[in-house]
């Protein structure tokens, strides 16, 4: 982030936090932020997780008959530099140079914060391998991540992290960074990676197309729906006021 935006955000967050009734955020590991640097204790501070709206029946899509035929990766987030897109593209160039060509990539997202690093790699990459959508309904991302090989999301830093469970919920594969909250998710999606090593990201390209446990991977989506449960997190939040 900028140093205005860091600069504002601090001092507005300071005082919120110090006024505020109810502190509450969304993982232990933002948790344990505020209170290291606010100063609050943690026994104060209410964790409400953030959820996931269950994937029913997937209608209505519209998307490139390019990519509903191919075999591809997908990854869903707005494009930052914290993000970490760039990285993603140089991992898949080098997987798919040292395994099948015909994969794709999917960015899904809007460009949010200046990011020359991902426009350097867009030029380097071959135009057919890999796609931005922006606009994407519910079900049509519902479906990327449902069909994609897997959902990738190499973030260096998250406050929880929505996208990985998103994918496992939608029926799809996952895996993301071990940094930050992306941690607390370790065990809901199929792997973790550093996110700032290209060839443990590779690596995790290369794993994704491995065969799954069809078994495991659907406890692994009950286990999801019921711990990141919308329902159960307003009565957590209610429960404080």
């Amino acid at each position: 982030f900028s140093f205005n935006y860091r600069f504002q955000r601090k001092f507005l967050f300071y005082i919120s936090s110090k006024t505020s009734e109810i502190v509450s955020t969304v993982s232990n590991y933002s948790a344990s932020s505020i209170s290291k640097h606010f100063s609050i204790p943690l026994d104060r501070i209410l964790i409400a997780p953030n959820a996931i709206d269950e994937s029913k029946k997937i209608e209505n899509i519209k998307l490139n008959e390019d990519l509903l035929s191919s075999k591809f990766f997908v990854y869903v987030s707005r494009f930052e530099p914290r993000k970490n897109q760039h990285l993603l593209i140089k991992a898949f160039n080098k997987f798919c140079k040292n395994n099948d060509k015909e994969y794709k990539l999917i960015l899904v997202g809007y460009p949010d914060l200046n990011y020359p690093e991902l426009k350097k790699e867009l030029i380097n990459a071959k135009t057919d391998q890999v796609y931005i959508l922006t606009d994407t309904s519910r079900d049509e991302l519902n479906w990327l991540y449902k069909n994609s090989v897997a959902s990738i999301y190499p973030s260096h830093g998250e406050g929880f992290g929505i996208p990985p469970i998103e994918a496992i919920a939608a029926g799809g594969k996952s895996y993301c960074s071990n940094n930050t909250a992306l941690l607390e998710l370790a065990e809901y999606v199929n792997g973790t990676f550093d996110s700032y090593n290209v060839e443990d990201i590779e690596k995790t390209f290369k794993e994704a197309t491995k065969e799954i446990d069809l078994d495991h991977q659907a406890n692994l989506r009950e286990t999801v729906i019921k711990k990141f449960s919308w329902k159960k997190t307003a009565k957590k939040f209610m429960s404080s006021l």
